[in-house]
C-alpha cells in the first residue's frame, strides 16, 4: 500500500515539473550503456545533470537526473516510453553516434501530447 502511495506521489511529482514544458530537446553527442543491460546514459547538450534511457525497468522512458549530492542523483522528470518506442530511440542513438559515428543526435520529447522526434540534427 505505502509503495501504491510513493508511486502515484511520484508521478504526481513529475506531471507537474512536466506542466509547462512544450518540448524538451537533446542534442546527444556520447551515448553509452549503464551500469544495468538496457539502461543507457545520453550525453550532450542535456536540460539537467544527467539523462538515462531505461529500456529495463518496468516503466521505460527517458529519465532527466538532478545532483542533490555529488554522488547520489535525483530523479527530477521522467518521460514515459511503450517498449518499442524506447527501442526505437536506442536503435537510434546506436546508428547515427555509434555505427554512423555521427557528432550529433536529437531527441525531442513533447511532455503535453507524450509524443516524441528523433533525427539526426
Amino acid at each position: 500500500m505505502a509503495r501504491a502511495a510513493l508511486y502515484f506521489c511520484l508521478f504526481a511529482i513529475v506531471m507537474n515539473i512536466a506542466h509547462g514544458h512544450d518540448r524538451i530537446q537533446i542534442i546527444a553527442t556520447h551515448y553509452e550503456q549503464h551500469s544495468d543491460m538496457l539502461k543507457f546514459e545520453i550525453k550532450g547538450n542535456i536540460p539537467t545533470d544527467r539523462v538515462v534511457l531505461d529500456c529495463q525497468s518496468f516503466i521505460h522512458g527517458v529519465t532527466f537526473y538532478q545532483f542533490d549530492h555529488p554522488r547520489h542523483p535525483a530523479p527530477y522528470y521522467h518521460f514515459m516510453l511503450y517498449e518499442p518506442e524506447c527501442h526505437e530511440i536506442h536503435h537510434f542513438f546506436v546508428k547515427e553516434l555509434i555505427k554512423k559515428s555521427a557528432k550529433q543526435a536529437c531527441l525531442t520529447l513533447y511532455p503535453n501530447s507524450g509524443h516524441y522526434e528523433i533525427d539526426p540534427c
